[in-house]
């Protein structure tokens, strides 16, 4: 699940990093970006259960999923559960249910912003600590799909592969995108700019989208990307395809 948040990150031109960069929490843009994510995704999720549609939850914590490997990546955290996942879902599931772990990623997500928020020049308890509280969010996250008899990583999967038609394939389409973002009062300043996919290594599931086996053939994975301006949030085509679930 991580490569392939990785490989979305990579083609959209976010930050990546391999090591953990301890100096990342001083880029409150950044971090913004990230908490706002990750708490956008975790209140649609409550949402979803309070409405009784199971559709929008497993969108909901398949998207939690993918936000929180972002997150990971972004501050170069690693995901450490994914040995004894297993062990620790079986063990666990049968003493919380939905309500429960929607809670704790309330909790989680609060835990995390008190952590940026005491930020210094030494944050290297601050990143062992967020690191920390992510990894309890990927171990909730399997929880919950076993409680709705599902399978997280198929779950990211499949947003994965429509998070992948994000990124239109044309300038033509770009501009189109720019203009309908421009034209909600939510969005000022939207632009678009080129994808860069010459460091990305692995474009299996762009083939998905436009029927790519080399990463070299540049046109035809997606030529731009639109951005919102200043938050750094990749918005989607007007061509985007949404998750297709069973």
């Amino acid at each position: 699940m991580m490569e392939q948040v990785e490989e979305f990150m990579n083609v959209g031109g976010q930050l990546v990093n391999k090591l953990p960069v301890y100096t990342v929490f001083l880029n409150k843009n950044l971090i913004d970006l990230r908490n706002s994510l990750l708490i956008e995704e975790i209140r649609e999720t409550s949402c979803a259960y309070y409405n009784n549609d199971i559709i929008e939850e497993k969108d909901g914590i398949a998207d939690i999923a993918v936000v929180t490997y972002g997150y990971l990546l972004t501050i170069g955290g690693r995901y450490t559960h994914s040995v004894n996942v297993t062990t620790a879902i079986s063990a666990n599931t049968d003493d919380y249910n939905r309500v429960t772990l929607l809670h704790d990623l309330f909790r989680l997500y609060d835990n995390i912003l008190a952590e940026c928020l005491s930020v210094s020049e030494d944050n290297v308890k601050v990143f062992n600590n967020v690191e920390l509280y992510l990894n309890k969010i990927i171990l909730n996250l399997y929880m919950y799909a076993k409680l709705i008899h599902c399978d997280l990583p198929d779950l990211v999967t499949i947003v994965h592969t429509s998070n992948m038609t994000k990124f239109p394939k044309t300038v033509e389409e770009a501009d189109l995108t720019v203009a309908k973002y421009n034209n909600h009062e939510l969005y000022k300043d939207v632009y678009y700019i080129k994808c860069d996919v010459s460091n990305v290594s692995n474009v299996s599931n762009v083939s998905n989208v436009s029927n790519v086996s080399n990463v070299s053939n540049v046109s035809n994975v997606s030529d731009y990307y639109v951005v919102k301006s200043g938050a750094g949030k990749i918005l989607k085509s007007i061509y985007y395809k949404e998750p297709v679930w069973n």
